[in-house]
């Protein structure tokens, strides 16, 4: 059984986190819950997962009613509170295995690294973790790698699992590699949808909508992303994280476009010959 923490679950990448814990309940747990704003949504997820560790990132919603109804959700057994220090408290936990990190902008950098710290196994949903922090979080991970190969709990080549992005491209790249050794790989290429303004001119693009930005044409994403997307702003930071990664050269990190997403990213090897990952267009595959 894999015991998870999941911070920003009441977002995109959280709510389907919690869905694929929900249909794989058998081999999943929900340990700890952590939201920035919308305590209702996350006392609902932890009401029905029996989740008895809660923090909530705005500590003005302390003093607010429904504080009392997290206070009574955690009951005696569980931990909870409210500011960024009892967010980052949940990664800490002695029972967690996995810490999902789905939270929103730069505030995911320190989770991410308090995680690494203690030892448990990061999935990464937040970019800037890797875009601000990248060169502070690898070698963490790497330390974390280590000791997981001594334990005999991470594969012999490839990626031994400390760190596990969790978004399609980088989650693609991931199972790509997993087998093969990492000299052996001279590009990574990592696909694009083309957001929902491909093919678009100049002209056509003067009187743009954030609701048309929004308008993603295959995948369901948060509203940060979907904007980033709408101008491949995101496509550069997901080139940033493969940077980071897979300690891979930025000359050696290559963008396509492919409309479809069927080809979630792939990676070409000094052979010749390049592996692709084809998949649906359903995030919880990668989140799995």
């Amino acid at each position: 059984m894999k015991r998870i923490v999941v911070l920003g679950s009441t977002g995109s990448i959280g709510t389907q986190t919690v869905d694929v814990v929900r249909q794989h309940s058998d081999e999943l747990e929900i340990v700890g819950l952590a939201v920035n704003t919308r305590v209702g949504d996350m006392l609902a997820q932890a009401r029905a997962h029996n989740v008895r560790n809660l923090a909530v990132g705005d500590e003005r919603l302390a003093d607010q009613a429904i504080a009392s109804e997290v206070r009574e959700q955690a009951g005696a057994q569980g931990v909870w509170g409210f500011g960024m220090d009892a967010v980052v408290d949940l990664v800490r936990l002695p029972e967690a295995d996995v810490v999902v990190n789905a939270l929103v902008g730069a505030a995911g950098l320190r989770a991410s690294y308090e995680t690494l710290r203690a030892g448990k196994v990061l999935a990464l949903a937040n970019k800037e973790s890797l875009v601000v922090g990248g060169d502070l979080i690898m070698p963490l991970a790497a330390q974390v790698d280590a000791q997981r190969r001594t334990a005999g709990t991470a594969p012999a080549v490839g990626p031994a699992g400390a760190l596990m992005p969790i978004d399609s491209e980088h989650g693609a790249i991931y199972q790509c590699l997993l087998g093969e050794s990492e000299r052996e790989v001279s590009r990574l290429w990592v696909t694009a949808s083309g957001g929902p303004f491909r093919g678009r001119k100049r002209a056509d693009l003067e009187g743009i909508t954030p609701a048309q930005a929004l308008n993603h044409p295959t995948w369901n994403m948060g509203a940060k992303i979907s904007i980033d997307s709408s101008t491949l702003m995101n496509k550069g930071l997901e080139v940033i994280e493969a940077h980071h990664l897979f300690n891979m050269p930025y000359d050696k990190i290559s963008v396509v476009v492919q409309p479809q997403s069927a080809i979630h990213s792939m990676v070409e090897f000094t052979d010749g010959s390049v592996k692709a990952h084809l998949g649906t267009t359903d995030m919880r595959i990668p989140i799995q």
